[in-house]
């Protein structure tokens, strides 16, 4: 495929007129944080305040909207490994730990009303993925017990199926997952109706996907040591099961398995270093010191790169062309926080040698929050809103913007505009 590079970006700032209502922003709320406590948006409004990985594991829900604690819950195991909101619903999974680990076989989940916490059923087992506001899907890590899926609400048995595990793949109505023998079947939500899919070679594992392919580790060899250890991965077309090319190394310095992910037509391993591979296997290039945040897919066909770039000017957060690897944008010390389609949402106030042309007099004390978007042949900010304060962090989720200022112990939660939406 012929990859057309992206220009030389240009960052342009729309700014509007002070006090337009286009650009109001809706009240911002500030949060008491005591040490070590940190938020975690979970649902349009809500947030969990817990205390840290040396905690009991207690947690309060709160309303974002009012800054208040709705609820409190200690759980009666030592960890909430796991939760999510579904519709009304909070679900969560805490698990035992044994020497400071948790516990195989030891999964319990609960669901609570969200805006109460009034409990409203509990089960064996960890909340699994392709849960939704009318089923849960509950598997049993480290047991052979059969999966099982649960009405949202009451919690009563819909459908059990041994095919019903943590390693399953999500795809869209059904999970799959593969036999020891390579046989892949597809488990339908709805019902629990088991299909047929194909087959791989015997002893794979899924270790990732997108909307093409297929990431399978396969069968592993004894290394000289003597463990087991998988040595390579290799893509396999989603619809037709057939190889998609050679395997692929893993490089040096990576994270195994985890640290390798589909980039439009390329395969991208994290590491100290980034690795580009071209999909016939081959290492299109190396860029040293560069940690990958967001692999984005523009219209037209184009793939860039957003991650941070380390060097002796410290942390930058840069754009990279995913075909050659030439920066095209530079956004300085703004970080990256989160992405929909061609658009991202950066945030900083350290203006000094980025790409975004702002007028002097227009900046003010404080953080940023800005829209980045990416379109073939440039990158346009569509608008900036200064926060009210200094702040280390921020995370975006269900319409939501958290800030933390770790100096102060503080959160600042605001619901996002709608020119952010």
């Amino acid at each position: 495929m012929r990859y057309r590079a992206l220009t030389a970006l240009t960052l342009v700032l729309l700014w509007g007129l002070a006090g337009s209502a286009a650009r109001q922003t809706p009240p911002s709320r500030q949060l008491a944080l005591a040490k070590g406590e940190s938020l975690t948006i979970v649902a349009d409004g809500y947030a969990i305040r817990s205390r840290g990985h040396d905690s009991d594991g207690s947690f309060d829900l709160y309303d974002l909207t009012t800054g208040r604690s709705l609820w409190h819950r200690d759980p009666a195991l030592a960890r909430i490994v796991s939760y999510q909101a579904l519709g009304d619903t909070l679900v969560l999974t805490e698990q035992a730990k044994v020497d400071g680990r948790p516990a195989p076989g030891t999964g319990h989940t609960y669901a609570v009303a969200l805006a109460t916490g009034a409990p409203l059923w509990d089960r064996d087992g960890s909340l699994g993925l392709g849960s939704t506001p009318d089923t849960v899907l509950l598997y049993c890590n480290g047991c052979t017990r059969d999966g099982v899926a649960v009405d949202t609400r009451t919690g009563a048995l819909r459908w059990q199926s041994p095919l019903l595990r943590g390693d399953s793949m999500w795809a869209r109505d059904e999970l799959w997952n593969v036999a020891a023998d390579g046989r892949m079947r597809g488990v339908r939500l709805a019902d629990g109706v088991v299909r047929e899919i194909g087959r791989l070679p015997a002893g794979s594992q899924l270790a990732g996907w997108d909307e093409r392919y297929l990431i399978v580790i396969p069968s592993s060899v004894r290394s000289a040591s003597g463990a087991t250890e998988p040595t390579t991965l290799r893509l396999y077309d989603r619809s037709t099961l057939a190889a998609a090319g050679p395997p692929f190394p893993f490089p040096a310095r990576t994270g195994g398995p985890a640290s390798m992910q589909l980039c439009g037509v390329h395969m991208c391993a994290r590491g100290t270093d980034l690795t580009v591979y071209d999909l016939d296997g081959d290492v299109a290039y190396v860029k040293p010191q560069f940690l990958l945040s967001n692999a984005l897919n523009l219209d037209g066909g184009q793939s860039v790169l957003v991650g941070v770039q380390s060097g002796q000017g410290g942390d930058r957060t840069v754009v990279l062309d995913t075909a050659t690897g030439r920066q095209i944008g530079d956004l300085g010390r703004w970080r990256a926080l989160s992405s929909e389609g061609d658009r991202l949402w950066v945030f900083g106030g350290d203006w000094s040698g980025a790409a975004l042309k702002v007028p002097v007099e227009r900046r003010g004390p404080g953080s940023y929050l800005g829209v980045v978007v990416l379109r073939p042949g440039g990158l346009t900010v569509t608008s900036v809103t200064r926060l009210d304060g200094y702040y280390d962090s921020c995370d975006i989720g269900h319409g939501w913007l958290l800030c933390r200022d770790d100096v102060r112990h503080v959160a600042m939660a605001r619901r996002l505009p709608v020119l952010l939406g």
